[in-house]
């Protein structure tokens, strides 16, 4: 039996979105324990564990936690509905608030660890992810008036996520 081609491409770019908000967050998706240790070091590598984290941490997270887990409902409705307006301006709500999620968590993150943290320093002016949220604002609208453009951005959201982020190892270098 053969898969609907849009269900398929749905599920490579929901598995590709949850990569790059997982990253982000620290958690690295693979199956190869050893490169999920090296990831997971790098990613958490500026941040200094203290024995006790603060309930609004738990929440941040929690928050960006539940907006991860709509992507698969929306995608999932993509894939049944290949580019229908509503659903791909869901998959872009799901991604904004992810989006927005993460953003809110690392303030809190650097709040509660002090503005001279080495999270703090190597994430500094967040671009990347600045210019996500835009992107996502964009397309949401764009959903409803030509579905491809607002598709492409979301593509090109995940294709900028792609190229390597060195702030924590900049930062880590400067301060050894």
């Amino acid at each position: 039996m053969l898969v609907p081609w849009p269900v398929t491409a749905a599920d490579y770019v929901e598995r590709e979105m949850l990569r790059i908000h997982s990253y982000q967050n620290g958690i690295w998706l693979s199956s190869n324990e050893e490169e999920r240790f090296d990831c997971c070091r790098t990613a958490r590598a500026g941040m200094d564990w203290r024995p006790g984290v603060a309930g609004v941490v738990l929440w941040a997270n929690l928050n960006f936690l539940f907006w991860l887990s709509l992507i698969q409902f929306a995608t999932t409705w993509i894939g049944e509905n290949p580019l229908s307006p509503w659903p791909v301006a869901l998959y872009g709500v799901a991604l904004l608030m992810a989006g927005l999620a993460y953003f809110v968590l690392t303030k809190e993150l650097i709040a509660h660890q002090s503005a001279g943290s080495m999270l703090a320093i190597s994430i500094r002016r967040d671009r990347k992810g600045s210019l996500s949220i835009l992107a996502y604002r964009v397309a949401i609208p764009l959903a409803f008036v030509r579905r491809w453009i607002a598709s492409a951005f979301y593509v090109l959201v995940a294709l900028m996520w792609m190229i390597p982020d060195r702030r924590i190892e900049r930062a880590l270098g400067n301060s050894e």
